[in-house]
């Protein structure tokens, strides 16, 4: 039996229930997801919310993006306190007090590929910053006299709807390496695997002490955890945003995702973070 033969008999082997619980467990990634409280004024965890408006101190600008000769701002996407963060101890070493606030231009930054500095920002502010009002997001053009038009955008020229967000510890596993298990499984019409798999992923998406808010849970927003884990060896994922119709956020129907190197994360330095819309 040559090589060939021997690749193709693996391929089509029915893996034992070991051997995929031993490698689901080694593609798994803990992390944080925040999920949306049952109504948008129901408090959640302090200073943490997806939308709205942020409490940036006055002596900090609103992130731009320039375009040939349009500056236009970003879209404020939410903010995270770290001292929230703080209370899951299997986290990366970073800052444990702080806010975080994160941007990104929805709408004139390039629709795919990674942004770069260029449409997306985080801003890291040490300080308290509850002390300070909310910042009303500036005026942006009109899609119909100063943007690009994109199909995939209603209602893209004011900012999003705020809606408060609870913490919990997540785990997540990478896509990818599911997708390759389902396509084994299905040339061998193995469909108890496919369905175990299935509900497996429906446990780690909606866990059953939220199953009756399912409405507001539907976007998995994350820190850390998240899909697509081996996409970029050399950065550690930092947060994750999904399509949203409850703020109005929605961006070609994908996911925005931050991601930092481990060594500017453990420093503070998420000036250094880029972001890159991922399915």
């Amino acid at each position: 039996m040559d090589d060939f033969e021997a690749q193709q008999r693996e391929w089509q082997r029915i893996p034992t229930r070991e051997e995929m619980e031993n490698r689901l467990k080694a593609e798994t990634c803990r992390g944080v997801q925040f999920y949306k409280t049952v109504y948008a004024d129901t408090p959640g965890a302090p200073g943490c919310w997806i939308g709205g408006e942020p409490t940036l101190p006055p002596d900090i600008d609103w992130p731009t993006y320039t375009e040939d000769d349009l500056t236009v701002p970003m879209h404020f996407l939410g903010q995270i306190n770290l001292a929230e963060v703080a209370k899951f101890d299997h986290l990366p070493e970073m800052p444990t007090t702080g806010t975080l606030f994160f941007f990104y231009d929805t709408i004139y930054a390039p629709v795919s590929g990674t942004m770069g500095q260029q449409g997306s920002q985080v801003i890291y502010v040490p300080e308290d910053v509850s002390v300070y009002p909310p910042r009303p997001t500036p005026r942006f053009p009109t899609i119909e006299t100063e943007y690009v038009s994109y199909w995939y955008l209603e209602t893209p020229t004011q900012g999003y709807a705020k809606w408060n967000v609870q913490l919990r510890d997540f785990e997540d596993y990478n896509y990818d390496f599911d997708n390759e298990i389902m396509d084994r499984e299905l040339s061998s019409h193995h469909w108890n695997v496919i369905t175990a798999l299935h509900n497996w992923q429906e446990r780690r998406f909606n866990p059953a002490e939220n199953t009756q808010n399912r409405a507001s849970s539907v976007t998995v927003n994350t820190m850390f955890g998240g899909r697509n884990l081996k996409k970029y060896a050399d950065t550690t994922r930092l947060f994750s945003i999904g399509a949203d119709p409850d703020i109005g956020f929605e961006h070609a129907g994908k996911n925005v995702c931050f991601w930092i190197n481990p060594k500017d994360l453990r420093l503070g330095r998420f000036d250094a973070s880029f972001a890159h819309e991922e399915e």
